[in-house]
């Protein structure tokens, strides 16, 4: 659009602007407005800019407004050149617009368009907001059985903590009255224990001299019997440990035992598998030698097919020639014969021959021109075939090439997905054993496998977090430190309080577990010391792990002053610089904080180093496994990939194959057809040279052939002819023969290819076989090792208990012998203050009998405290809050019954309460809210879909009603004027379908004289004027208010243009005319006439000329 900014003589612009005025007195105009302007501007830049009365508006108000006046886009007021032919020449359907805007259906046609837009969009709207409901409604569903559950979880957990509350209460009461009772007991019994105290001190002053040895030597017999009774314990420690040992020996025998016949299979279906290996792969060679063979022969027969068929081609060429000779001598035998026999007519002959020979030149000549173009059209086509032939060679190599690559990827591919096979194999093993190690706590003490094994049993896994060695991860390579600075503490137990920690000893101690060690996090509250900035420092043992926060008491408790260094010299200097700190070597030697120092190894000590990490390489290995999972998948999908495109390549390469073949084939028999023409055509050309030689004109002269020459050369081409007939069809058979062998060959080959194909899968297979079977031999072979170290160790423990008990006993029995020796020496000592001594003992027996007395009391009071607590712990499951909160809760409440059966049920009903959030209330009223919305959006837009759809269906209705009447006056104006302005003849419209909404126009004209036809068929002029019946039966119809005519005349001659005339004239009085003609007649008719000229500077001038009637 920039060609129509003026750019100008002297100075160009920027901007160019037109604007149009219209007179609106009748309002045709749906504005309120007499006069209208309409004015674009358009700017270099490419903008535009619309406006009416000078008022901004849109391109599309412009185009609405002008709707059914004739003046719109589709309108018929403004007809330019080439408009006359676009209304003749275009289809039916493209005809109809011209018409729709003359029957003033425009409007209505836009208006349902783009309420179709609409409705298309409602529609569009419409199924997402349903899409969108029925999610939301599946959600309101959801979130109405979690507010559900959450109601009844809410009723149940009060329900069932009154219930708690007063069944706690009515069990109690008995408990705490006998509490009560017990625990004054107890106030009386310490007061008379206080009163004996008293006398029992004054009688212990009386014999203080003599107590003081007697003390001496009762301590010391009461030591020896304290010796006596921790050897007598740890001689029946050591047999039970003795008997355990002795246990375990057994059981690592039977699984060595187990582990060895399993090693026994896995060997001898190793050396099945290897065998069948060995069979396979010989198999394969075989195979290889039988493809090699078959290749080799294959070859060969191809070779003596293509000898076989350029030696047929050869004896054809000869065939040809010899004939072409054999018929020639014997043609000129038979004219000798013919001139002995009948020398009478001879000269007869030789005219007639002359004339034949005239002929047959002109004959022979035709016959090597038409020969020539034959041969130069065959010629043409075997290069194109050739060419063809080579293109079909470069891909089919190329598409060779693409295969063999493509086979070389997937082999390659393969071989690693065996690989990855073998390693994700490996680490699943690994994994296994690792799994192992930690469900089964392989590797920690005796006591702290079975409290880990049972605990869980019995439901008390809620009480501690896990062993140390699981909760930390240590740094990789430093795993020896921390094992050294830990040591046995990485098989202690952490738990999160004392009184968790309670219920674990009592079970500890119920089960008789043995000896372990916890950690309660809540009592440990060591600290960490900051790093020293010392160059041998290179970092705290608490750097070294991570761990969670909670359990930095834990980990200062063992490393929070430790220091790491690289060797002793560096620990000794840095012992010198710092105080307060333990530092340790990576060689393991250690300076404590009070200046002992610790080298070497303990070799009775046991190596925790195996338990730490444990959860990290079960992780690391998961992560591992997944990612060669991932890498597994990837490459089956790249191997059955590259298998698809492979198998599609072989298709392709075998189609191009058989095109190859076929081409090859039709360019060989085109070069045979090619050589016996060119043969054939040399034999016409000297044939040709032949007759000219011998002349056209007749001489009267005696034969000069050598008879017996030509006799014996025809029995010589005769005989050769026979034998190379002969040969030909030993020849064809054999070739024959050879394409049957070739055939089988193919076969044969592809045979064995697919048999060394499924061969080399199973060879695969037997392979991956192997690496199972190797896999898990290894695997056996790890743990028949550990075994034997195992026994190895059970066995040294053995001998060890046994010296262990026999040194006990020793001890055992000196410490008999001892005591007997001081029983003596007290009796001694005893009988010299037997008086103050008896009531000494009096009184220390009264003493012990009522702290007897106490202590069973205190057991009692015990018992009854213990039946309470454990009352409550009872209770506790099914609470939700402390026991003096519900006390305060329900202390005012009426009493009611319940029993433990009434617990179990109300806990049975929570529990089988469906899932819920804590904010299940809000969440439900939320997405209720949402569905009422969204239900709301629903019905809107149904309800304008509806309308919408009314509204089409209205519009349609009176679009088909308007068009109908006003197509059919327009087809009667059509009719009625073509006969005036062509003065007789006949027209008509005919509409090429029953709907009125989308159906064509189509013109049938039948000029004065002339049959029915489509106007198509008429001539230029009769085109025109056709056209401008038309336009005139429209304007009768829906007259324009105005309308430019831009050289409609040019094609009519001058008695038509003044029937055309005449005829615009009766319609200027509804229609402003504007005509922009070159024909005088037409220009006679104008009320004023403007033209347009350019000056020498190039700018435009206009001058009018106005008419005014006498």
């Amino acid at each position: 659009m920039k060609d129509v900014i003026f750019t100008g003589a002297k100075s160009s612009m920027n901007i160019a602007e037109v604007s149009l005025n219209f007179s609106n007195y009748d309002k045709k105009l749906d504005l309120a407005y007499d006069k209208v302007v309409i004015s674009r501007r358009i700017y270099r830049s490419g903008e535009n800019e619309y406006k009416i009365n000078n008022k901004r508006a849109r391109l599309k108000d412009i185009r609405e407004l002008f709707f059914d006046t004739g003046v719109g886009k589709e309108g018929y007021s403004i007809i330019g050149q080439g408009r006359i032919d676009e209304i003749i020449l275009s289809s039916p359907k493209d005809r109809r617009a011209i018409f729709e805007e003359a029957a003033g259906i425009s409007k209505h046609k836009y208006r349902r368009d783009e309420a179709s837009k609409k409705l298309a969009s409602v529609k569009d709207d419409l199924e997402i907001i349903e899409k969108e409901l029925e999610y939301k409604k599946k959600d309101h569903s959801l979130f109405k059985s979690y507010k559900e559950n959450y109601l009844k979880h809410r009723d149940l957990t009060e329900k069932l903590n009154q219930k708690s509350y007063f069944y706690l209460k009515t069990k109690s009461e008995d408990l705490v009255t006998r509490r009560d009772k017990f625990r004054q007991e107890i106030q009386d019994l310490d007061k008379k224990i206080k009163d004996l105290e008293f006398k029992n001190t004054q009688i212990k002053e009386k014999l203080s001299p003599f107590q003081k040895d007697y003390d001496l030597e009762k301590e010391r017999l009461n030591k020896l019997r304290a010796s006596l009774t921790s050897y007598e314990k740890n001689i029946e420690k050591s047999k039970a440990s003795l008997k355990l040992n002795e246990q375990k020996l057994d059981y690592d025998k039977k699984d060595k035992a187990r582990i060895g016949e399993i090693l026994k299979n896995l060997e001898d279906n190793f050396n099945k598998e290897e065998k069948a290996l060995n069979e396979k792969e010989l198999n394969l060679k075989d195979l290889d030698k039988a493809i090699f063979k078959l290749e080799g022969d294959l070859s060969t027969k191809k070779e003596d097919k293509d000898r076989l068929e350029k030696e047929i081609k050869i004896l054809n060429d000869e065939i040809f020639k010899e004939n072409l000779a054999y018929e020639e001598v014997k043609a000129k035998l038979l004219d000798y014969q013919v001139y002995e026999k009948s020398k009478a007519i001879i000269d007869e002959k030789r005219k007639k021959e002359l004339e034949e020979k005239k002929l047959r030149i002109v004959k022979l000549d035709q016959e090597i021109t038409n020969l020539e173009d034959d041969y130069q059209k065959l010629k043409a086509s075997k290069d194109r075939l050739v060419s063809e032939v080579y293109g079909l060679e470069e891909e089919i190599r190329d598409l060779a090439s693409s295969i063999n690559k493509a086979n070389d990827d997937l082999n390659k591919n393969i071989s690693s997905l065996n690989n990855l096979k073998l390693d994700l194999k490996s680490l699943i093993s690994d994994y296994k054993i690792e799994k192992n190690l930690l469900d089964n706590n392989q590797g920690y003490f005796y006591p702290v496998q079975d409290f880990l094994k049972k605990s869980k049993l019995n439901g008390l896994g809620g009480f501690y977090l896990d062993t140390l060695a699981n909760l930390i991860s240590v740094r990789e390579g430093y795993e020896e430190i921390i094992d050294t600075l830990v040591g046995a503490g990485l098989q202690n137990i952490v738990t999160r309080t004392k009184e968790d920690t309670r219920q674990l000893i009592n079970f500890v101690n119920r089960e008789k577990l043995g000896r372990l060690t916890f950690l309660p996090i809540d009592s440990i509250k060591s600290f960490t010391k900051d790093k020293p900035r010392e160059k041998e420092v290179i970092a705290m043992a608490y750097e070294l792990v991570s761990y969670n926060p909670k359990l930095t008491g834990i980990i200062g408790h063992f490393l929070g002053s430790t220091v790491v260094v690289e060797d002793i010299n560096a620990a000794i200097s840095l012992s010198k610089k710092i105080k307060g700190y333990r530092i340790i070597s990576l060689d393991l030697d250690i300076i404590n904080t009070w200046g002992s120092m610790v080298a070497g190894t303990n070799k009775n000590k046991r190596n925790n180093v195996n338990l730490l990490n444990r959860k990290k390489k079960l992780t690391d290995l998961e992560t591992s496994i997944k990612k060669l999972k991932q890498r597994e998948l990837s490459l089956r999908d790249d191997i059955s990939s590259s298998k698809f495109d492979i198998e599609n390549k072989k298709q392709d390469l075998l189609r191009l194959k058989e095109d190859y073949e076929k081409r090859n084939k039709e360019s060989k028999d085109l070069a045979s057809r090619l050589e016996r023409l060119s043969l054939k055509k040399e034999s016409l050309r000297d044939h040709r040279k032949d007759l000219d030689r011998e002349g056209l004109d007749y001489e009267d002269r005696e034969s000069d052939i050598d008879i017996e020459k030509f006799e014996t050369r025809e029995a010589f081409l005769k005989e050769s002819l026979d034998k190379k007939q002969k040969s030909l069809v030993e020849n064809s058979k054999l070739f024959d023969k050879t394409k049957e062998e070739i055939l089988t060959l193919n076969n044969k080959l592809e045979i064995n290819k697919r048999d060394k194909s499924l061969a080399q899968n199973s060879l695969v297979n037997i392979k991956n076989n192997l690496a199972d079977i190797s896999s898990n031999q290894s695997i056996q072979e790890k743990l028949y090792k550990s075994l034997d170290k195992d026994l190895e160790s059970s066995e040294e423990s053995l001998v060890s208990l046994n010296k262990s008990i026999s040194l006990y006993k020793n001890e055992v029995q000196n410490l008999s012998q001892s005591i007997e020796v001081l029983k003596e020496s007290l009796g001694k000592k005893e009988g010299e203050n037997i008086k103050l001594i008896e009531e000494n003992k009096k009184l220390d027996e009264n003493l012990k009998n009522l702290d007897l007395e106490r202590v069973k009391t205190s057991y009692k009071l015990d018992s009854v405290e213990e039946a309470y607590q454990n009352l409550e712990e009872e209770v506790s499951p099914y609470i939700t809050m402390s026991l003096d909160n519900l006390a305060d809760k329900y202390k005012d409440t009426e009493k009611v019954n319940a029993s433990k059966k009434d617990l179990l049920d109300i806990q049975k009903e929570i529990n089988e309460v469906g899932y819920f959030t804590e904010t299940a209330l809000e969440d439900f009223d939320t997405i209720d809210k949402e569905v009422s919305f969204i239900k709301e959006q629903v019905k809107d837009l149904t309800n304008s879909k509806a309308d919408i759809e009314k509204m089409i269906g209205r519009l349609e209705k009176e679009m088909k009603e308007e068009f109908s009447k006003n197509f059919a006056v327009i087809g009667e104006n059509f009719t009625k004027i073509y006969k005036i302005l062509f003065m007789g003849g006949d027209a008509r419209l005919i509409l090429d379908s029953e709907d009125f909404l989308t159906s064509g126009v189509e013109i049938e004209a039948k000029p004065p004289g002339k049959s029915l036809k489509s106007i198509s068929l008429l001539s230029g002029g009769e085109k025109a004027l056709t056209a401008v019946a038309l336009l005139f039966a429209i304007f009768e119809q829906n007259p324009a208010p105005f309308s430019i005519l831009d050289e409609i005349d040019a094609a009519l001659d001058e008695s038509n243009i003044k029937r055309y005339i005449d005829y615009l004239k009766s319609l200027s009085d509804k229609t402003q005319f504007i005509m922009i003609t070159h024909r005088q007649t037409t220009m006679q008719l104008a009320e004023k006439i403007h033209g347009v000229t350019i000056d020498d500077e190039g700018i435009s001038k206009l001058y009018s000329i106005g008419f005014t009637d006498d």
